[in-house]
């Protein structure tokens, strides 16, 4: 049984993200201080916020454990999981929203999780996906993903 592989999230991109709601958060308050505006506290709030996740980003990045049985995401304060069983199969999705590849999966009739959220992600055509801030390329996360999930088939049967 070969031994987990760890992914790790990139820090420069959290630092990106900091960097930049930084500039936003000034520019809020440079709008503060020409007129009071719910616009420039919305500005201030909302990329306030988003600075805080990039920090949190950059201190604490993601990983992914990939193993013979699946591979578990955690990221910030959150954990899950996907078992190989369970999928179906794997591909590089494009995110219309955010102008990003990230790798995508759809699950096998009766598997995997339920709920609105997985109902509307699936109407986009990816009914689970990775977050796309890691070292690694969206290609070859699909391929280290993808040889890992072949390589452990004959065990999960």
């Amino acid at each position: 049984m070969p031994a987990p592989q760890i992914v790790r999230g990139s820090r420069l991109k959290g630092a990106g993200l900091t960097a930049l709601s930084a500039l936003f958060v000034a520019s809020g308050f440079w709008m503060a201080q020409s007129e009071r505006s719910t616009t420039s506290l919305f500005v201030v709030g909302f990329f306030g916020l988003c600075f805080l996740v990039g920090a949190a980003m950059t201190i604490w990045p993601a990983t992914l454990k990939i193993t013979d049985e699946g591979f578990t995401c955690r990221m910030l304060f959150r954990q899950w999981s996907a078992a190989w069983r369970d999928i179906d199969e794997m591909f590089l999705w494009s995110n219309p929203a955010a102008s990003q590849k990230l790798v995508a999966w759809s699950y096998k009739p009766g598997c995997g999780p339920t709920g609105p959220a997985v109902k509307m992600s699936a109407a986009f055509g990816a009914p689970g996906a990775l977050p796309g801030s890691w070292t690694i390329s969206p290609q070859q996360l699909l391929d280290l993903l993808q040889e890992r999930r072949a390589a452990s088939m004959p065990h999960a049967g």
